[in-house]
């Protein structure tokens, strides 16, 4: 999303299916969809990871829908161009051409989702490339960290369980803003508490000061979004939580 823009469910809809959009109509529809959702990441993404981060794309389409009719929006403004967004996303045929699903996308679909983006009031914080990029950084360094030693199969488990949570944190993000990272802190503080006996038998380690380093900058990046919108209110549940992950795996090593 541009800058200028704002930041909810219709914009980050928007801007996905303005993507699928560009898509080369010979595609399959499961790699035109991997190409989209990967978020620069460069990760190769299974097809039930593209599937999943599609339903997600398809809810924020449901919100959408939802918060047009609470504002008080005529059903026949939006209507046919949200349907377009179901019909665009349904994945009925991953190994389809993408031609099937991408005439659904059309320009009238995309002028409907802009003016979505600014009738629905929310606007949430947006995280800086730089931030995403370094976060993919210091992910790396923690799953190269696992090579560099002998470390029980306990650890090793543990990290990459961390490793996969914080990557699905960041691909769902550019779907589903702040619920993704809500979502991600929970989850991880979650694990963090379940193997609290793993990290504890491997203070000190290389691996478990990379995962510090990793949720650090997550939760650092989460609060300067928020700060620099100027709407750290809205996101203090988020802020919160990472906060709560934060003290909790400080206090076991």
């Amino acid at each position: 999303m541009q800058k200028d823009e704002k930041n909810n469910s219709a914009s980050r809809a928007r801007w996905l299916l303005l993507n699928a959009q560009r898509q080369n109509d010979q595609k399959k529809t499961i790699d035109a969809w991997r190409e989209v959702l990967t978020y620069g990441q460069g990760d190769e993404l299974d097809a039930f990871e593209v599937i999943r981060l599609v339903e997600l794309l398809r809810n924020e389409v449901k919100i959408t829908e939802r918060l047009l009719a609470k504002e008080g929006v005529p059903e026949n403004k939006y209507k046919s161009h949200i349907n377009n967004a179901y019909r665009a996303t349904a994945l009925e045929n991953v190994n389809a051409s993408w031609a099937n699903y991408r005439k659904y996308i059309t320009p009238e679909l995309l002028v409907c989702f802009s003016f979505a983006e600014f009738i629905i009031t929310d606007d949430e914080p947006t995280f800086d490339e730089e931030e995403i990029l370094k976060i993919q950084e210091l992910i790396a360094e923690l799953e190269a960290s696992l090579e560099i030693g002998e470390f029980s199969n306990e650890l090793v488990d543990f990290i990459n369980d961390q490793i996969a949570l914080l990557k699905r944190g960041l691909h769902d993000l550019s779907i589903r803003g702040s619920k993704a990272l809500q979502k991600c802190y929970v989850d991880g503080l979650g694990e963090i508490i379940e193997n609290s006996d793993v990290i504890k038998d491997n203070h000190g380690t290389e691996p478990i000061e990379k995962l510090r380093s990793a949720w650090e900058h997550m939760k650092s990046a989460t609060n300067k979004a928020a700060e620099l919108n100027k709407s750290i209110d809205t996101w203090s549940k988020v802020t919160e939580k990472g906060a709560n992950l934060l003290e909790h795996l400080g206090n076991l090593i």
